[in-house]
């Protein structure tokens, strides 16, 4: 699993909008997805578009479930503005494959 965030363009007018995304990746099952600490967005205006997406997507031949937040982003100086960190929590779901019963 992983998360990546990206922007639609890098670079606008103040007041322009700019699409942010934040997607996370798993290939494993996970629960209690919790987005612990939104990115900081000072500098900016900031909007969320809508709840969450989530949608699978094939990446080198692997198929991975995402979920997507977006946020609408609009500058509010010139500059360059940076997008502060983020953190997610969540718990991993791991299947135990060992056979129980008797052994030889």
């Amino acid at each position: 699993m992983y998360v990546t965030a990206e922007v639609d363009k890098h670079s606008s007018y103040v007041y322009e909008q700019i699409i942010y995304s934040l997607k996370f990746y798993r290939r494993v099952q996970v629960s209690k997805a919790n987005l612990s600490q939104a990115p900081d967005f000072e500098g900016f205006i900031s909007e969320r578009l809508g709840e969450e997406r989530e949608y699978q997507r094939v990446i080198n031949g692997q198929t991975y479930a995402v979920t997507e937040l977006r946020w609408a982003l609009f500058p509010v100086k010139t500059g360059v503005l940076t997008v502060g960190a983020s953190a997610l929590d969540c718990e991993l779901i791991i299947k135990d494959n060992r056979r129980r019963g008797r052994g030889f």
